[in-house]
């Protein structure tokens, strides 16, 4: 009877998320109807692949919204699919996502031993998730960067090379993978660590060989001016100052400084659960702060960045053994996102549940082990070894 209620109630949220998510993504569409906005931000990458080609500086328009902001050798992958139609490339972008996204999270149920009885709601917790819909619209990499983190985390113990080529992808396409630098030495993933750094070097070196090694030293330049921006509090960034400044709770001249106290706090926070991973040798608390702690990390950051809370929650779920609290919890933060994109908070309830998911994974890595279902994913043990 238990679980025929709980089944029950797991279907009704289900249809409940999927709703929201559809609503969410019907409401963006409005605003950015389609065809004209299909993988609008995916056209940067293109139209810095032809600037490339034609001699010209990809990095010539820096503005936030409008300009190709991203590591030179992410154009790769748009030479890849360059030859392909318009409808073709949205195609295949589309669908290496989607694929992406469901081998991750049947990837992570594996790695932890679960059955796909008890994990199934997992697939509309990912395909239904408002900023996943988004990021499709859009053309974003969000995906493929979570896969290729997931690809690092599964694959880092029994597969190491694979593992670093995995991680050094996802940095290749957005920076900020790699603060998983830290969990990999800290874990003690060593020879992943060097296969990564040593993939990034070959990626940007065959980039420098075909179109010019300056264009690594103009992305340093624009990294820098990028990390000392402030997005407007207009509502729609999704940065924890910018959302502060759009609520009154802040002026907008003390963004900068908000930006850089919340970036301590989490800074300790991985600090933290590191010295306990470092004595303890249980990684997975180390994964799922720092993967939680990339959106809030962020001095710019739009709501389809909330899809990259998929991989570190269900690692959460999956090494907690899917503890009644962690699953209502979870559950609860995930719905509230999908109803806050341009309502409820605009975006403070959304960064709230991660900074508060940040504290209750360190409240569980200092709870004795005989109080959680622990376990450690097959792939990516957590004992140190």
């Amino acid at each position: 009877m238990r679980l025929t209620l709980q089944t029950a109630l797991l279907v009704a949220w289900a249809v409940l998320f999927t709703a929201a998510g559809l609503h969410t993504e019907l409401e963006f569409i409005a605003r950015k109807p389609l065809p004209n906005s299909l993988l609008q931000d995916f056209n940067f990458y293109r139209d810095a692949l032809h600037a490339l080609t034609d001699g010209n500086d990809p990095y010539s328009d820096r503005g936030i919204g409008t300009g190709f902001l991203y590591p030179p050798p992410a154009l790769f992958l748009i030479a890849l699919l360059e030859p392909f139609d318009s409808l073709w490339r949205a195609s295949l972008i589309t669908s290496l996502s989607l694929a992406g996204l469901g081998v991750m999270l049947a990837g992570v149920a594996l790695c932890y031993g679960l059955r796909p009885s008890q994990v199934w709601w997992w697939f509309p917790l990912g395909f239904a998730f408002a900023p996943v819909l988004e990021t499709l619209h859009l053309g974003q990499v969000n995906l493929l960067v979570a896969f290729g983190v997931f690809v690092m985390f599964a694959f880092a113990v029994r597969r190491p090379v694979l593992a670093g080529v995995g991680l050094a992808a996802a940095i290749c396409l957005k920076v900020t993978p790699i603060l998983f630098f830290i969990y990999l030495i800290v874990a003690r993933r060593f020879l992943a660590l060097v296969v990564a750094i040593a993939t990034i070097a070959g990626f940007g070196t065959a980039f420098g060989i075909v179109f010019g090694f300056e264009h690594a030293v103009t992305y340093i330049d624009v990294f820098r001016d990028l990390s000392q921006k402030n997005l407007a509090g207009n509502g729609n960034a999704q940065s924890i100052s910018a959302i502060l400044v759009y609520h009154g709770a802040i002026e907008a001249s003390t963004q900068t400084l908000v930006q850089r106290v919340i970036d301590s706090c989490l800074a300790l926070a991985i600090v933290a659960v590191s010295l306990l991973t470092y004595s303890r040798g249980r990684s997975d608390g180390l994964f799922v702060v720092i993967g939680l702690s990339l959106v809030p990390l962020a001095n710019i950051s739009w709501y389809h960045h909330y899809a990259f809370l998929l991989l570190p929650l269900c690692v959460w779920m999956a090494s907690l053994k899917l503890h009644p609290f962690v699953v209502v919890w979870v559950l609860a933060g995930m719905t509230a996102i999908q109803f806050d994109r341009s309502g409820l908070t605009h975006g403070l309830l959304a960064q709230f549940f991660i900074l508060a998911t940040v504290g209750l994974v360190l409240i569980a890595e200092l709870v004795p082990p005989d109080r959680w279902a622990l376990g450690a994913p097959r792939g990516a043990s957590t004992n140190g070894t």
